[in-house]
């Protein structure tokens, strides 16, 4: 931190896409609270087909860089298991019943062993502990060189359009605000309400301040760097009449 480098609670992937008719890497971090979608889309492979494809990275704690590289921490991912099926998220899906998985609050079934991800009988803030190596598309590196996009994630049923592309001054209210709303994973009694966590993140030491003009210092050093608000909720109201 004295260096110029800033914890996050915020995952890491690399997009391998074609752009201008070459493969090109371009790697993400990604911000959000609990029951965002931050674990759904950090552990996605966005339905890509080879030789494009997905590197995931990390999903919880990132240290972005002064000079716009991010280091990992973790060799095991911790996420909510609610209504996870493999047909939308096979990845996450596979990892939690795998053999090594530990699951926390969630039902299986005692004479066959199935585990029942959609049965919220004991909560719905089921969780599963799985290794880094039993998702698909990781391999044996943690960090990423340079970072190119950061994309905030919030859920709000309003005004807010589904993606919007920030200065890297909006980008660093966009981290102070940390906004979206309150969900299960979270408090269950305030769910639906709004939220708001400097760095959509809870686990912030120290000066909330100087960890906002940290985040502004390293994306004016780092200029190619963009950043984008990302609404996972909907637009209009969650119903409509």
């Amino acid at each position: 931190k004295k260096e110029g480098n800033l914890g996050l609670h915020a995952a890491s992937k690399i997009l391998r896409v074609f752009k201008d008719g070459k493969l090109t890497d371009k790697s993400f971090i990604l911000f959000g609270l609990s029951g965002t979608g931050k674990t759904t889309l950090s552990c996605h492979s966005h339905w890509l087909h080879a030789p494009e494809r997905v590197i995931i990275r990390q999903d919880d704690v990132v240290i972005l860089r002064f000079d716009g590289s991010a280091i990992g921490t973790e060799e095991s991912f911790y996420m909510k298991t609610e209504g996870l099926e493999p047909s939308t998220q096979p990845l996450l899906y596979a990892a939690a019943i795998s053999p090594r998985a530990i699951l926390e609050n969630v039902r299986v079934e005692p004479e066959t062993g199935r585990v029942d991800f959609f049965d919220t009988m004991l909560t719905s803030n089921g969780r599963a502990m799985v290794k880094r190596r039993d998702i698909a598309f990781t391999d044996n590196e943690i960090d990423l060189e340079k970072v190119d996009f950061v994309i905030f994630i919030t859920r709000h049923h309003d005004i807010l359009p589904p993606i919007v592309r920030l200065t890297p001054e909006w980008g660093a209210v966009a981290f102070m605000l940390g906004e979206s709303v309150e969900t299960s994973a979270g408090d269950p009694a305030e769910a639906g309400k709004p939220r708001r966590v400097v760095g959509t993140n809870p686990f912030i030491m120290g000066s909330e301040e100087e960890e906002g003009n940290s985040f502004l210092s390293i994306l004016r050093n780092n200029p190619d760097v963009q950043c984008f608000l990302l609404n996972t909720g909907s637009v209009g109201g969650v119903t409509r009449g």
